[in-house]
């Protein structure tokens, strides 16, 4: 990474502040994430994996040293959320993150990979559909990308919805993170544009 490079200003959309993950988040997203079986059921590794200390060093390499590597190598940014209202944060207040990675598959005409993550209690209030919305359009400004993808579990079909009311379309299969049983989706950056994204009635405003 860049000694001069700088990490970004917060960002925000009509009800989240979304600001860089960083270490200092770690706590809260194991705590709230990590640690709920609920949130983890499509992480197949994590499932078994029941010693909190083994569980903790895992998930800083598969998360935060993702985060981090994407950042380094890409400027990628994976967002922490937090709420809009709170002018001081707490880590109780923690939502979840949202950001783009490095890819898990090799074909780079995919563009970035999106993904996201909340706390169960945050779940079912258009949150994740938020925050997604706001990151694309971030990433399609800061790294002028004409395509972006997800990937996820075929039987997650909450996180498929999310995807979809953003205006990202089905592709097919891939095997991605260790599994055959995966399915991605596209979104290009034309189609911010088209009929479905205005519908969204997102404001971002730079810090």
């Amino acid at each position: 990474m860049s000694a001069t490079r700088q990490r970004p200003a917060p960002i925000e959309s009509a009800r989240l502040r979304l600001r860089p993950f960083t270490p200092l988040d770690f706590d809260a997203f194991f705590a709230g994430l990590v640690q709920d079986p609920e949130v983890m059921r499509f992480y197949h590794a994590y499932r078994t994996l029941t010693d909190p200390a083994q569980r903790r060093a895992k998930a800083r390499h598969d998360f935060l040293g993702h985060f981090e590597a994407g950042w380094e190598q890409a400027g990628l940014v994976c967002w922490a959320l937090y709420p809009k209202s709170r002018a001081l944060a707490a880590p109780e207040d923690f939502i979840g993150w949202c950001g783009a990675l490095t890819p898990n598959v090799t074909d780079p005409a995919l563009g970035p990979e999106i993904a996201y993550m909340l706390a169960r209690r945050f779940h079912g209030r258009g949150l994740a559909t938020e925050a997604l919305a706001t990151v694309v359009a971030d990433v399609f400004e800061r790294h002028g990308a004409v395509r972006v993808h997800a990937i996820m579990d075929t039987p997650n079909v909450a996180s498929r919805r999310v995807a979809e009311r953003v205006g990202f379309v089905f592709r097919g299969q891939v095997e991605a993170y260790g599994s055959s049983e995966m399915v991605y989706y596209t979104l290009e950056r034309e189609a911010l544009t088209g009929p479905r994204w205005p519908r969204l009635s997102l404001r971002t405003a730079r810090r």
